[in-house]
């Protein structure tokens, strides 16, 4: 039986987490959102998703902790994380980067270059686990 990818969407703003729930569905992916680093955290570990989308400016935990401790985690070092942000600065995506990001998308989101780093995103998941 046919069990459909799982994305986490951890960002604050309600209306975000709803256009990035959209793209996901339209995808065919089962999404799951959480509103803070620490509720995502504990989202990630519990359902071990896919790909986890995550906002670098978040309460309780910002986005790089959270991404960090992903990356550590046995349960979720694999899952790709996609950060999505409306820092456009290179800084930024560096420390996304050295926090174990595995891609950077800048708000607002254009839905074909979302597309097409999802699908990217997936594929490379799915080459490591298959591995």
């Amino acid at each position: 039986m046919y069990k459909a990818p799982l994305a986490l969407v951890i960002d604050d703003a309600p209306e975000l987490r709803m256009v990035l729930r959209s793209l996901f569905k339209h995808l065919g992916l089962d999404v799951v959102t959480a509103r803070d680093g620490e509720t995502g955290l504990a989202l990630a570990q519990e359902r071990r998703p896919d790909i986890v989308c995550l906002d670098l400016m978040l309460p309780v935990l910002c986005g790089l902790e959270v991404c960090e401790r992903l990356k550590q985690s046995p349960t979720t070092s694999d899952v790709p994380v996609l950060i999505v942000s409306a820092r456009p600065f290179p800084q930024d995506r560096a420390e996304a980067r050295k926090a174990g990001a595995d891609a950077y998308l800048i708000k607002p989101v254009n839905r074909k270059e979302f597309s097409v780093q999802v699908r990217s995103l997936l594929w490379r998941g799915q080459m490591r686990i298959g591995a």
